[in-house]
């Protein structure tokens, strides 16, 4: 038993070791694409994703970099932080032996050409503004067919939002709380739930 425990110690201080290091894949949740199903939430070995406002978040000091929640969003919300590796800093020995051996004018003028070096590659490496963000959709919200639900409340105890309360036995959307999951539709065992048709 002591060494299960000793063995599992070990594991978590190398992943948090690694975390740490930034050896490990980060991960990231487009809030504009994420539509509040929160299967993701459950599925985290670590517990590192939370539901606020409606849309999942991930904890970066929590995240293990497994990956199991961009494999289970059904909208390809989550995905993977690239991390820019800093360029190495040169040999500050060579740099002093290079400075000594050179005269005062051949100095200046290598200097003055890095500096112009340096000015041509940040202007080239500049990242673009960012572009305007599209409008948000309006949010499709499920319609009830009354001859059909027999006010089970399933629908309400499965929104991952709590947009669906129970009034006089039948289902009621909160338009502002729902995300359009479509999750209540999904689970109705008597299709009592549909989104409206598009015009």
């Amino acid at each position: 038993m002591k060494k299960i425990v000793l063995a599992l110690s070990i594991a978590i201080f190398g992943v948090a070791l690694a975390v740490g290091q930034g050896l490990l894949p980060r991960f990231k949740v487009d809030s504009k694409r994420c539509i509040g199903c929160a299967q993701c939430v459950p599925k985290c070995p670590v517990g590192a994703i939370t539901m606020e406002k409606g849309r999942a978040v991930i904890d970066p000091e929590k995240c293990i970099g497994c990956g199991i929640c961009a494999d289970v969003c059904p909208v390809n919300a989550i995905s993977q932080i690239e991390i820019e590796k800093s360029p190495e800093a040169p040999s500050q020995q060579g740099h002093a032996a290079s400075q000594s051996s050179e005269t005062p004018s051949q100095g200046n003028r290598h200097r003055r050409g890095q500096h112009t070096a340096s000015r041509i590659e940040t202007e080239k490496t500049a990242e673009p503004p960012p572009k305007a963000e599209p409008t948000a959709e309006k949010v499709s919200v499920p319609i009830l067919d009354v001859s059909r639900c027999i006010s089970c409340g399933i629908c309400a105890k499965i929104c991952p939002v709590d947009a669906i309360e129970m009034v006089d036995g039948r289902p009621v959307i909160d338009p502002e709380k729902c995300t359009g999951c479509g999750l209540c539709i999904e689970k109705c065992p008597f299709n009592a739930l549909s989104f409206p048709e598009k015009d």
